[in-house]
């Protein structure tokens, strides 16, 4: 995780605003795929929970979120 932070931080240097910006997108974004997860699993929907799982889980790694990311890589792949 620190690696995934030093690169945040390296890219933000390069970049300013671009780390607020994808935080402010997963933040928005992430929510919505976890009810999506949700609602697929009540429906018992594998489909719909891989699909929701492969959208939260590149997002959640590109912020340093590895527990996170490892859960929903685990979703997309049951």
């Amino acid at each position: 995780m620190s690696q995934t932070l030093d690169q945040l931080r390296l890219l933000e240097v390069e970049s300013p605003g671009l780390m607020k910006e994808l935080i402010r997108l997963f933040v928005s974004d992430a929510p919505k795929q976890m009810r999506l997860i949700n609602g697929a699993y009540a429906q018992r929907d594998p489909e719909g929970v891989r699909q929701a799982a492969h959208f939260l889980r590149p997002g959640a790694l590109a912020l340093g979120l590895n527990w996170l990311a490892e859960r929903a890589g685990d979703l997309e792949h049951l």
